[in-house]
């Protein structure tokens, strides 16, 4: 499960014309922008762990292809944790996943 979240942050430059490398089903990738008289397609860029108590929660960004704006995405992932939460209640970020909100950096 680690490396599944490491996976998740480690993209290549994701394009609206090739398969989106987050492998979730319908993401939103490719789709049309949600904008007013814009053409473009919502590129999925990043994904990271949002929350600080739920590890299946992550936050997804995307980006028009034609550079009109940007929107996220929550999402809940139980099969693609960013972290375990141990015995005590405490929050373990896997080694190699940023989190920005915990401050922790890979």
């Amino acid at each position: 499960m680690q490396q599944r979240a490491v996976d998740a942050q480690d993209w290549e430059e994701a394009a609206p014309d090739r398969p989106c490398p987050c492998s979730t089903s319908l993401c939103g990738h490719g789709e049309p922008c949600p904008a007013d008289d814009c053409e473009g397609h919502e590129i999925h860029t990043m994904r990271n762990p949002t929350t600080s108590d739920d590890v299946t929660a992550w936050e997804d960004h995307f980006e028009c292809s034609d550079g009109c704006g940007a929107t996220t995405l929550r999402r809940e992932l139980p099969d693609q944790p960013w972290g375990e939460i141990d015995g005590d209640g405490e929050v373990q970020v896997y080694d190699g996943v940023n989190h920005y909100e915990l401050g922790v950096y890979a």
